[in-house]
């Protein structure tokens, strides 16, 4: 990461904290993610289940994104019940599912 956009991240979570700030980094990811990938192939939720998802030929990539200013971070419940949904979906539909 070049220290410009570390640095304008610093100034965005001065002015929005918390769970909006997760949001804003959310998005920003999804915005280059769209911009390699193309837009139509990548979902992004700002409210339940997997962040964003990703999809080429071939394969689906799904993403939980986690920011934190502690030493730690949380993954609750829902984030795991995300992906869990996910991953039968693709079975379904006959795809491998792999997790790393």
């Amino acid at each position: 990461m070049d220290i410009e956009v570390y640095n304008k991240l610093k100034e965005i979570q001065k002015e929005y904290t918390g769970q909006i700030f997760g949001q804003i980094c959310q998005n920003l990811l999804a915005l280059a993610f769209a911009e390699k990938f193309s837009s139509e192939n990548v979902e992004v939720s700002n409210v339940e289940g997997i962040d964003i998802i990703i999809k080429d030929k071939n394969n689906m990539y799904a993403i939980e994104v986690k920011t934190t200013s502690g030493e730690k971070i949380k993954f609750k419940k829902k984030d795991f019940d995300g992906s869990k949904y996910l991953t039968n979906l693709l079975r379904q539909k006959g795809l491998k599912c792999s997790g790393k």
